[in-house]
């Protein structure tokens, strides 16, 4: 019984961090904040808006550590208009 409450407190641990994470980032990133704010628009509720949030933020740093250029904040903007053009010329 003691190791699975050690494992649990440890696991809280683990998903404690990137969402402190997220919740800075929407108040100090742009790129998030739009994040935030697109989905609140489309109705989502708060924490599932912060996995979103979460998610995208996993993903940029999955991107950084796999590419060797760095992340620009302009780039990642360019590249998501780029694909929701795409995603729309795909739609009509």
């Amino acid at each position: 019984m003691l190791p699975n409450r050690i494992f649990e407190e440890h696991q809280l641990k683990f998903l404690e961090m990137p969402f402190n994470i997220a919740r800075t980032a929407i108040n100090c990133n742009t790129l998030i904040k739009k994040v935030y704010k697109n989905n609140l628009q489309e109705g989502k509720s708060g924490l599932s808006n912060i996995g979103v949030v979460m998610h995208k933020i996993l993903r940029i740093f999955y991107g950084m550590l796999k590419s060797t250029p760095p992340l620009t904040p302009i780039l990642t903007e360019a590249t998501q208009s780029m694909l929701l053009l795409k995603n729309q010329k795909w739609l009509c």
